[in-house]
């Protein structure tokens, strides 16, 4: 277990240190309807799609998709549980093309459905 807890140390203190990894985030939150898109973060922060995969696996052990994908479902999660924002707007707001798409992201991500993950988060009735 201490193990863990230093490797999990070591990658937040890099990710911290490279400004690259800070800006590819603080992107993705900024822009989340561009969720799909790699080649606009990588237009945006000036980086070769192989420099930045060598960037993301170093800091998080996961690629630039990996990171998008745990930055996203987060702030969905927040929207979820902060507000009353109706599933297939959030969808909309979120970029994802249909609800079902939305729904699948989801649950693959949380484990269940955004009405499902908003019931349990914050009593709202499914």
């Amino acid at each position: 277990m201490e193990k863990n807890k230093i490797q999990d140390d070591n990658k937040n203190n890099v990710e911290h240190l490279n400004p690259i990894i800070q800006w590819f985030m603080d992107l993705i939150h900024k822009n989340p309807e561009k969720h799909s898109d790699l080649n606009f973060y990588l237009q945006k922060l000036d980086i070769s799609k192989t420099a930045l995969t060598q960037l993301t696996y170093k800091t998080s052990g996961c690629g630039p998709y990996g990171i998008i994908k745990e930055v996203l479902a987060s702030e969905i999660a927040n929207k979820l549980v902060n507000t009353e924002i109706k599933i297939k707007d959030l969808a909309d707001i979120f970029g994802f093309k249909t609800t079902g798409n939305f729904t699948r992201f989801m649950r693959v991500n949380t484990g269940l459905s955004p009405s499902k993950f908003r019931a349990l988060n914050c009593n709202i009735s499914v």
